[in-house]
Protein backbone atom coordinates (compact mmCIF):
# COMPACT_ATOMS: atom_id res chain seq x y z
CA UNK A 1 0.00 0.00 0.00
CA UNK A 2 1.48 3.67 -0.79
CA UNK A 3 2.31 5.69 2.09
CA UNK A 4 -1.03 7.98 2.56
CA UNK A 5 -3.37 5.48 1.34
CA UNK A 6 -6.34 4.64 3.48
CA UNK A 7 -8.69 1.45 3.20
CA UNK A 8 -11.32 4.23 1.90
CA UNK A 9 -9.12 5.26 -0.85
CA UNK A 10 -8.98 8.66 1.20
CA UNK A 11 -5.14 10.36 0.65
CA UNK A 12 -4.78 13.71 2.88
CA UNK A 13 -3.61 16.23 1.18
CA UNK A 14 -4.44 16.99 -2.22
CA UNK A 15 -6.61 13.72 -2.89
CA UNK A 16 -10.01 13.77 -1.34
CA UNK A 17 -12.71 11.02 -1.16
CA UNK A 18 -15.27 10.83 -3.78
CA UNK A 19 -18.21 12.43 -2.32
CA UNK A 20 -21.59 10.43 -2.23
CA UNK A 21 -25.29 11.62 -3.17
CA UNK A 22 -27.16 11.97 0.40
CA UNK A 23 -29.37 9.42 1.42
CA UNK A 24 -33.01 10.45 1.01
CA UNK A 25 -34.32 9.95 5.00
CA UNK A 26 -37.28 7.55 4.78
CA UNK A 27 -40.77 8.75 4.41
CA UNK A 28 -43.02 7.80 7.47
CA UNK A 29 -44.58 4.00 7.29
CA UNK A 30 -48.08 4.63 7.20
CA UNK A 31 -49.23 2.45 10.49
CA UNK A 32 -52.98 1.08 10.92
CA UNK A 33 -53.80 4.22 12.86
CA UNK A 34 -54.33 5.93 9.21
CA UNK A 35 -56.26 3.66 8.19
CA UNK A 36 -60.50 3.77 8.04
CA UNK A 37 -62.00 0.77 9.41
CA UNK A 38 -65.68 0.27 8.22
CA UNK A 39 -66.33 -1.23 11.19
CA UNK A 40 -65.74 1.78 13.24
CA UNK A 41 -68.16 4.15 11.49
CA UNK A 42 -71.14 2.05 12.11
CA UNK A 43 -70.34 2.80 15.91
CA UNK A 44 -69.29 6.70 15.64
CA UNK A 45 -72.10 6.91 12.90
CA UNK A 46 -75.07 5.58 15.71
CA UNK A 47 -73.60 7.85 18.32
CA UNK A 48 -73.42 11.21 16.12
CA UNK A 49 -77.16 10.27 15.18
CA UNK A 50 -77.77 9.64 18.93
CA UNK A 51 -76.29 13.58 20.15
CA UNK A 52 -77.91 15.20 16.86
CA UNK A 53 -81.23 13.75 17.69
CA UNK A 54 -80.62 14.21 21.39
CA UNK A 55 -79.85 18.06 19.88
CA UNK A 56 -82.99 18.27 18.73
CA UNK A 57 -85.59 17.19 21.08
CA UNK A 58 -83.66 19.92 23.42
CA UNK A 59 -83.93 22.68 21.28
CA UNK A 60 -85.79 25.64 22.40
CA UNK A 61 -88.56 27.08 19.84
CA UNK A 62 -88.85 30.50 20.99
CA UNK A 63 -89.22 30.12 24.87
CA UNK A 64 -86.48 32.38 25.15
CA UNK A 65 -88.46 35.51 23.01
CA UNK A 66 -89.88 36.97 26.51
CA UNK A 67 -87.02 36.69 28.48
CA UNK A 68 -84.75 38.83 25.25
CA UNK A 69 -87.32 41.38 25.07
CA UNK A 70 -88.01 41.92 28.72
CA UNK A 71 -83.93 42.12 29.30
CA UNK A 72 -83.28 44.19 25.47
CA UNK A 73 -80.85 47.19 26.67
CA UNK A 74 -82.06 48.90 23.01
CA UNK A 75 -85.73 49.15 24.24
CA UNK A 76 -86.94 52.58 25.19
CA UNK A 77 -85.11 54.61 22.96
CA UNK A 78 -81.73 53.67 24.44
CA UNK A 79 -78.96 53.31 22.34
CA UNK A 80 -75.38 52.92 22.19
CA UNK A 81 -72.42 55.46 20.45
CA UNK A 82 -68.32 55.24 20.33
CA UNK A 83 -66.14 58.59 20.63
CA UNK A 84 -63.02 59.63 20.92
CA UNK A 85 -61.93 62.05 24.18
CA UNK A 86 -60.91 65.53 23.32
CA UNK A 87 -60.50 66.69 26.51
CA UNK A 88 -60.61 66.11 30.85
CA UNK A 89 -61.03 67.97 33.62
CA UNK A 90 -61.78 67.44 37.57
CA UNK A 91 -64.07 68.81 40.06
CA UNK A 92 -64.81 68.54 43.49
CA UNK A 93 -68.50 66.62 44.30
CA UNK A 94 -70.44 64.74 46.82
CA UNK A 95 -69.28 61.90 48.25
CA UNK A 96 -71.63 58.22 47.32
CA UNK A 97 -71.75 54.91 48.64
CA UNK A 98 -69.13 54.03 45.59
CA UNK A 99 -66.43 56.49 47.26
CA UNK A 100 -66.46 54.38 50.48
CA UNK A 101 -63.39 53.58 52.20
CA UNK A 102 -61.48 51.04 53.91
CA UNK A 103 -62.73 51.57 56.89
CA UNK A 104 -66.42 51.73 56.09
CA UNK A 105 -67.02 55.71 55.69
CA UNK A 106 -68.16 57.62 52.79
CA UNK A 107 -66.72 60.91 52.33
CA UNK A 108 -68.32 64.00 52.24
CA UNK A 109 -66.43 65.20 48.68
CA UNK A 110 -64.29 63.59 46.92
CA UNK A 111 -63.07 64.30 43.13
CA UNK A 112 -64.65 63.60 40.13
CA UNK A 113 -63.62 63.30 36.58
CA UNK A 114 -65.81 64.73 33.39
CA UNK A 115 -64.38 64.08 30.06
CA UNK A 116 -65.18 66.05 26.69
CA UNK A 117 -66.11 63.15 24.15
CA UNK A 118 -66.53 63.88 20.16
CA UNK A 119 -69.27 61.93 18.58
CA UNK A 120 -70.66 61.37 14.78
CA UNK A 121 -74.31 60.82 15.59
CA UNK A 122 -77.23 61.45 12.96
CA UNK A 123 -74.39 62.59 10.27
CA UNK A 124 -73.37 65.49 12.47
CA UNK A 125 -70.53 65.66 14.97
CA UNK A 126 -70.46 67.22 18.31
CA UNK A 127 -68.79 67.33 21.56
CA UNK A 128 -70.64 65.76 24.67
CA UNK A 129 -69.69 65.41 28.66
CA UNK A 130 -70.01 62.35 30.37
CA UNK A 131 -68.45 61.52 33.77
CA UNK A 132 -65.93 58.68 34.53
CA UNK A 133 -65.73 56.54 37.32
CA UNK A 134 -62.54 57.57 39.71
CA UNK A 135 -61.21 54.00 39.18
CA UNK A 136 -61.06 53.83 35.51
CA UNK A 137 -59.20 56.99 35.63
CA UNK A 138 -56.35 55.41 37.90
CA UNK A 139 -55.75 52.50 35.45
CA UNK A 140 -55.31 54.89 32.66
CA UNK A 141 -57.42 57.61 30.98
CA UNK A 142 -56.54 60.39 28.51
CA UNK A 143 -56.90 62.39 25.30
CA UNK A 144 -57.28 60.31 22.53
CA UNK A 145 -58.83 57.49 23.81
CA UNK A 146 -62.02 55.72 22.26
CA UNK A 147 -65.26 55.42 25.10
CA UNK A 148 -68.60 53.51 24.65
CA UNK A 149 -71.33 56.06 25.60
CA UNK A 150 -74.94 54.59 26.83
CA UNK A 151 -77.47 57.19 25.33
CA UNK A 152 -80.59 57.94 27.39
CA UNK A 153 -83.30 59.85 25.21
CA UNK A 154 -84.31 63.09 26.58
CA UNK A 155 -87.53 64.63 27.03
CA UNK A 156 -89.73 66.30 24.55
CA UNK A 157 -87.84 68.75 22.91
CA UNK A 158 -84.37 68.48 25.18
CA UNK A 159 -81.53 66.55 24.16
CA UNK A 160 -80.23 62.90 24.45
CA UNK A 161 -78.27 62.28 27.94
CA UNK A 162 -74.88 60.45 27.82
CA UNK A 163 -73.27 58.25 30.17
CA UNK A 164 -70.08 56.51 30.15
CA UNK A 165 -70.00 52.77 29.55
CA UNK A 166 -66.89 51.25 28.66
CA UNK A 167 -63.52 51.51 26.50
CA UNK A 168 -64.37 51.11 23.04
CA UNK A 169 -61.41 48.04 22.38
CA UNK A 170 -62.12 47.12 18.23
CA UNK A 171 -59.17 48.70 17.13
CA UNK A 172 -57.10 46.79 19.07
CA UNK A 173 -59.00 43.45 19.29
CA UNK A 174 -59.27 43.50 15.50
CA UNK A 175 -55.34 43.65 15.25
CA UNK A 176 -54.50 40.86 17.89
CA UNK A 177 -56.92 38.77 15.97
CA UNK A 178 -55.37 39.51 12.57
CA UNK A 179 -51.90 38.58 13.95
CA UNK A 180 -53.02 35.30 15.77
CA UNK A 181 -54.85 34.23 12.35
CA UNK A 182 -51.19 35.24 10.48
CA UNK A 183 -49.68 33.25 13.14
CA UNK A 184 -52.26 29.95 13.13
CA UNK A 185 -51.57 30.70 9.37
CA UNK A 186 -47.56 30.61 8.93
CA UNK A 187 -47.51 27.71 11.55
CA UNK A 188 -50.08 26.18 11.27
CA UNK A 189 -50.81 26.08 7.64
CA UNK A 190 -53.78 24.55 6.52
CA UNK A 191 -54.27 22.18 9.70
CA UNK A 192 -53.99 25.15 12.03
CA UNK A 193 -56.98 27.32 9.76
CA UNK A 194 -59.31 24.30 10.32
CA UNK A 195 -59.25 24.40 13.87
CA UNK A 196 -59.80 27.61 13.06
CA UNK A 197 -62.68 26.68 11.21
CA UNK A 198 -63.81 24.42 13.79
CA UNK A 199 -63.25 27.01 16.54
CA UNK A 200 -65.78 29.44 14.88
CA UNK A 201 -68.16 26.31 14.31
CA UNK A 202 -67.89 25.67 18.60
CA UNK A 203 -69.18 29.14 19.11
CA UNK A 204 -71.65 29.24 16.58
CA UNK A 205 -73.14 25.85 18.19
CA UNK A 206 -72.93 28.30 21.60
CA UNK A 207 -74.56 30.86 20.49
CA UNK A 208 -77.33 28.58 18.34
CA UNK A 209 -78.02 26.13 21.04
CA UNK A 210 -76.51 26.11 24.36
CA UNK A 211 -77.77 29.82 25.28
CA UNK A 212 -81.05 29.23 24.11
CA UNK A 213 -81.64 26.19 25.26
CA UNK A 214 -80.40 27.09 28.88
CA UNK A 215 -82.49 30.17 28.78
CA UNK A 216 -85.32 27.84 27.78
CA UNK A 217 -84.72 25.78 30.95
CA UNK A 218 -83.32 22.44 29.25
CA UNK A 219 -81.37 19.94 31.13
CA UNK A 220 -78.18 21.51 31.84
CA UNK A 221 -76.27 18.17 31.44
CA UNK A 222 -77.73 17.18 28.50
CA UNK A 223 -77.44 20.58 26.88
CA UNK A 224 -73.64 20.56 27.80
CA UNK A 225 -72.72 16.82 27.08
CA UNK A 226 -74.61 17.12 24.18
CA UNK A 227 -73.41 19.98 22.81
CA UNK A 228 -69.78 19.02 23.77
CA UNK A 229 -70.30 15.67 21.90
CA UNK A 230 -71.63 17.26 18.48
CA UNK A 231 -68.80 20.28 18.26
CA UNK A 232 -65.82 17.47 18.91
CA UNK A 233 -67.20 15.00 16.59
CA UNK A 234 -66.36 18.02 13.57
CA UNK A 235 -63.45 19.41 14.87
CA UNK A 236 -61.53 16.21 15.31
CA UNK A 237 -62.35 14.91 11.86
CA UNK A 238 -62.07 18.52 10.73
CA UNK A 239 -58.64 19.22 11.69
CA UNK A 240 -57.07 15.10 12.22
CA UNK A 241 -58.63 13.85 9.37
CA UNK A 242 -61.06 10.53 9.01
CA UNK A 243 -58.89 7.56 10.35
CA UNK A 244 -58.80 5.17 13.40
CA UNK A 245 -56.43 7.33 15.30
CA UNK A 246 -58.77 9.98 15.31
CA UNK A 247 -62.34 7.98 15.83
CA UNK A 248 -59.91 6.71 19.17
CA UNK A 249 -59.35 10.31 20.23
CA UNK A 250 -63.30 11.17 19.65
CA UNK A 251 -64.50 8.29 21.66
CA UNK A 252 -62.25 8.84 24.57
CA UNK A 253 -63.31 12.51 24.23
CA UNK A 254 -66.75 11.26 24.54
CA UNK A 255 -66.21 9.23 27.26
CA UNK A 256 -64.58 11.98 29.43
CA UNK A 257 -66.82 14.24 28.27
CA UNK A 258 -70.02 12.28 30.05
CA UNK A 259 -67.89 11.43 32.98
CA UNK A 260 -67.03 15.24 33.32
CA UNK A 261 -70.87 15.66 33.21
CA UNK A 262 -71.61 13.35 36.21
CA UNK A 263 -69.42 14.84 38.45
CA UNK A 264 -70.40 18.04 37.59
CA UNK A 265 -74.01 17.21 38.31
CA UNK A 266 -72.97 15.98 41.53
CA UNK A 267 -70.86 18.51 43.01
CA UNK A 268 -72.94 21.47 41.92
CA UNK A 269 -76.03 19.81 43.85
CA UNK A 270 -74.18 18.65 46.66
CA UNK A 271 -71.99 21.50 47.51
CA UNK A 272 -75.28 24.02 46.46
CA UNK A 273 -73.36 25.74 43.82
CA UNK A 274 -75.66 28.48 42.86
CA UNK A 275 -73.96 30.72 40.83
CA UNK A 276 -74.94 33.85 43.20
CA UNK A 277 -71.71 35.20 43.81
CA UNK A 278 -71.21 38.03 40.96
CA UNK A 279 -73.45 40.90 39.75
CA UNK A 280 -73.27 39.54 36.53
CA UNK A 281 -75.04 36.41 38.01
CA UNK A 282 -77.44 38.22 40.47
CA UNK A 283 -78.62 40.18 37.12
CA UNK A 284 -79.11 36.96 35.12
CA UNK A 285 -81.03 35.50 37.88
CA UNK A 286 -83.53 38.69 37.99
CA UNK A 287 -84.12 38.90 34.59
CA UNK A 288 -85.20 35.13 34.42
CA UNK A 289 -87.49 35.26 36.57
CA UNK A 290 -85.63 34.24 39.60
CA UNK A 291 -84.71 30.79 37.51
CA UNK A 292 -81.93 28.30 38.91
CA UNK A 293 -78.16 29.69 37.87
CA UNK A 294 -76.68 26.71 38.88
CA UNK A 295 -78.04 25.31 35.66
CA UNK A 296 -75.06 27.54 34.15
CA UNK A 297 -72.67 26.64 36.19
CA UNK A 298 -73.06 23.22 35.50
CA UNK A 299 -73.21 23.59 32.39
CA UNK A 300 -70.20 25.82 32.46
CA UNK A 301 -68.58 23.37 34.24
CA UNK A 302 -68.64 20.45 30.96
CA UNK A 303 -67.78 23.15 28.57
CA UNK A 304 -64.80 24.88 30.21
CA UNK A 305 -62.10 21.63 30.32
CA UNK A 306 -63.61 20.42 26.47
CA UNK A 307 -60.47 22.00 25.11
CA UNK A 308 -57.76 20.14 27.17
CA UNK A 309 -59.80 16.73 27.32
CA UNK A 310 -59.54 17.11 23.65
CA UNK A 311 -55.48 17.86 24.20
CA UNK A 312 -55.18 15.21 26.12
CA UNK A 313 -57.53 12.47 24.11
CA UNK A 314 -55.94 13.42 20.33
CA UNK A 315 -52.59 12.78 22.40
CA UNK A 316 -53.36 9.67 23.78
CA UNK A 317 -54.56 8.24 20.69
CA UNK A 318 -51.54 9.28 18.66
CA UNK A 319 -48.99 7.37 21.62
CA UNK A 320 -50.89 4.56 20.84
CA UNK A 321 -51.23 3.94 17.34
CA UNK A 322 -47.94 5.49 16.64
CA UNK A 323 -46.45 2.86 19.11
CA UNK A 324 -48.56 -0.17 17.65
CA UNK A 325 -47.09 1.25 13.99
CA UNK A 326 -43.38 1.22 15.04
CA UNK A 327 -43.79 -2.11 18.04
CA UNK A 328 -46.60 -4.26 15.86
CA UNK A 329 -45.02 -7.11 18.33
CA UNK A 330 -46.21 -5.64 21.23
CA UNK A 331 -49.40 -7.18 22.75
CA UNK A 332 -52.92 -5.61 24.58
CA UNK A 333 -51.03 -5.05 27.81
CA UNK A 334 -47.56 -4.26 26.93
CA UNK A 335 -49.16 -1.66 24.41
CA UNK A 336 -51.29 -0.27 26.98
CA UNK A 337 -48.59 0.00 29.72
CA UNK A 338 -46.26 1.77 27.29
CA UNK A 339 -49.01 4.36 26.32
CA UNK A 340 -50.03 4.82 29.74
CA UNK A 341 -46.13 6.06 30.74
CA UNK A 342 -46.52 8.74 27.94
CA UNK A 343 -49.95 9.71 29.07
CA UNK A 344 -49.03 10.14 32.88
CA UNK A 345 -46.09 12.57 31.73
CA UNK A 346 -48.95 14.37 29.44
CA UNK A 347 -51.01 14.24 32.48
CA UNK A 348 -48.86 16.14 35.08
CA UNK A 349 -48.39 19.31 33.07
CA UNK A 350 -52.22 19.30 31.89
CA UNK A 351 -53.00 19.75 35.44
CA UNK A 352 -51.10 22.38 36.41
CA UNK A 353 -52.06 24.14 32.83
CA UNK A 354 -55.82 23.98 34.21
CA UNK A 355 -54.49 25.06 37.86
CA UNK A 356 -53.04 27.76 36.90
CA UNK A 357 -55.54 29.43 34.28
CA UNK A 358 -58.05 29.37 36.58
CA UNK A 359 -56.24 30.81 39.45
CA UNK A 360 -55.36 33.44 36.80
CA UNK A 361 -58.81 33.98 36.37
CA UNK A 362 -60.15 34.25 39.64
CA UNK A 363 -56.85 36.58 40.92
CA UNK A 364 -58.96 39.71 42.09
CA UNK A 365 -61.24 37.56 44.21
CA UNK A 366 -58.12 36.18 46.10
CA UNK A 367 -56.95 39.47 46.43
CA UNK A 368 -60.02 40.79 48.11
CA UNK A 369 -60.66 37.93 50.00
CA UNK A 370 -57.24 38.07 51.40
CA UNK A 371 -57.59 41.90 52.08
CA UNK A 372 -60.19 41.24 54.29
CA UNK A 373 -58.59 38.39 56.10
CA UNK A 374 -60.32 35.62 55.96
CA UNK A 375 -59.57 32.05 57.14
CA UNK A 376 -58.16 29.81 54.90
CA UNK A 377 -60.42 26.78 55.32
CA UNK A 378 -63.60 29.84 54.97
CA UNK A 379 -61.83 31.15 52.14
CA UNK A 380 -61.89 27.67 50.17
CA UNK A 381 -64.95 26.98 50.46
CA UNK A 382 -66.74 30.21 50.11
CA UNK A 383 -68.89 30.63 47.33
CA UNK A 384 -66.37 31.86 44.31
CA UNK A 385 -63.54 30.27 45.09
CA UNK A 386 -65.22 26.77 45.74
CA UNK A 387 -67.12 27.10 42.19
CA UNK A 388 -63.23 27.57 40.72
CA UNK A 389 -61.85 25.05 42.94
CA UNK A 390 -65.13 22.52 41.82
CA UNK A 391 -64.48 23.80 38.26
CA UNK A 392 -60.72 22.60 38.26
CA UNK A 393 -61.07 19.86 40.14
CA UNK A 394 -63.91 17.86 37.98
CA UNK A 395 -62.38 19.43 34.67
CA UNK A 396 -59.08 17.40 35.86
CA UNK A 397 -60.84 14.11 37.13
CA UNK A 398 -62.70 14.20 33.83
CA UNK A 399 -58.90 14.71 31.67
CA UNK A 400 -57.36 11.87 34.26
CA UNK A 401 -59.68 9.42 33.80
CA UNK A 402 -59.82 10.17 29.86
CA UNK A 403 -56.26 8.71 29.40
CA UNK A 404 -56.73 5.76 30.68
CA UNK A 405 -60.50 5.50 28.58
CA UNK A 406 -58.59 6.67 25.53
CA UNK A 407 -55.68 4.16 25.99
CA UNK A 408 -57.78 1.33 26.06
CA UNK A 409 -60.45 2.23 23.19
CA UNK A 410 -57.08 2.51 21.05
CA UNK A 411 -55.31 -0.78 22.26
CA UNK A 412 -58.99 -2.33 22.02
CA UNK A 413 -59.25 -0.98 18.10
CA UNK A 414 -55.49 -1.72 17.35
CA UNK A 415 -55.79 -5.04 18.10
CA UNK A 416 -58.96 -5.63 16.47
CA UNK A 417 -56.73 -5.26 12.75
CA UNK A 418 -55.76 -8.61 11.29
CA UNK A 419 -52.07 -9.47 11.54
CA UNK A 420 -51.63 -9.56 7.81
CA UNK A 421 -52.94 -6.07 7.72
CA UNK A 422 -50.66 -4.84 10.46
CA UNK A 423 -47.40 -6.65 8.79
CA UNK A 424 -48.19 -4.37 5.63
CA UNK A 425 -48.75 -1.08 7.48
CA UNK A 426 -45.66 -0.87 9.91
CA UNK A 427 -42.56 0.49 9.75
CA UNK A 428 -41.17 -3.13 10.48
CA UNK A 429 -42.01 -4.98 7.11
CA UNK A 430 -40.90 -2.26 5.06
CA UNK A 431 -37.53 -1.34 6.41
CA UNK A 432 -34.57 -3.90 5.78
CA UNK A 433 -33.04 -5.74 8.41
CA UNK A 434 -29.67 -4.97 9.37
CA UNK A 435 -26.67 -7.22 8.42
CA UNK A 436 -25.17 -9.03 11.58
CA UNK A 437 -22.34 -11.50 12.55
CA UNK A 438 -20.25 -12.84 9.67
CA UNK A 439 -22.68 -11.52 7.61
CA UNK A 440 -22.05 -7.81 8.43
CA UNK A 441 -18.50 -8.27 8.05
CA UNK A 442 -18.55 -9.78 4.50
CA UNK A 443 -20.63 -6.61 3.14
CA UNK A 444 -18.21 -4.26 4.46
CA UNK A 445 -15.40 -5.90 2.84
CA UNK A 446 -17.40 -5.96 -0.15
CA UNK A 447 -18.16 -1.98 0.28
CA UNK A 448 -14.69 -1.51 0.83
CA UNK A 449 -14.12 -3.01 -2.28
CA UNK A 450 -16.27 -1.38 -4.65
CA UNK A 451 -14.89 2.07 -3.22
CA UNK A 452 -12.50 3.99 -5.86
CA UNK A 453 -9.40 4.60 -4.44
CA UNK A 454 -6.95 7.14 -5.51
CA UNK A 455 -3.50 6.39 -6.76
CA UNK A 456 -0.87 7.47 -3.67
CA UNK A 457 2.04 10.04 -5.33
CA UNK A 458 4.71 8.71 -3.14
CA UNK A 459 6.26 5.01 -3.65
CA UNK A 460 5.64 2.21 -1.38
CA UNK A 461 7.84 1.21 1.06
Amino acid sequence: MAVGDTPDGFVPGRWARPRRAAATPPARPAGPGDRRDPRLWVVVVLLVLLQAGAMAALWPHGEDRPLKDRANAYKDGIGFVTGVVVGTRQESCAGDPTDRQADGTVPATTTCFKASVRIDEDGRTRVVEVGVPTQITRSGFGVGDELRLTRFPGETGQPADYAYLDFARVTPMVLLTALFLLTVALVGRWRGLLAVVGLLIAYATVVTFVLPALLAGRNPVLVGAVSAGLIMSVILYLVHGLSNKTTTALLGTLAGIWVTAGLAWWISSAAHLNGLVSEENFTLSRLTTGADIRAVILCGMILAGLGILNDVTITQASAVWELRSYAAHLDARQLFTSAMQIGRDHMASTIYTIAFAYAGVALPGLLLVDLYGTPVTQLLTSGGIAEEIARTLVASIGLILAIPLTTAIGVAISHGATPANDAATTGAATTRAAPSGAAAHQTAEADLASRPRARGRRAAL
